[in-house]
């Protein structure tokens, strides 16, 4: 079914980039794809979904300047 496919697709490119990029390619990917993530979501949850830490997080957003 197309849902089915479309899920896997998802879920395949969710794990090239885990596999793939570090944190912060992690999170600039996430905020290409949903630019203001940071308003909408704590950063415990962003952190989580990245697979790092709040503190790693917040060390990627300072040292890209994303407050």
């Amino acid at each position: 079914s197309k849902i089915l496919e479309s899920v896997y697709m998802t879920y395949e490119k969710r794990l090239v980039e885990l596999i793939s990029l570090d944190a912060t390619g992690r999170y600039l990917e996430l905020k290409k794809q949903i630019p203001d993530i940071d308003k909408l979501i704590s950063q415990y949850h962003i952190a989580s979904y990245l697979g790092i830490t709040p503190v790693q997080l917040s060390r990627i957003r300072k040292k890209i300047g994303n407050n």
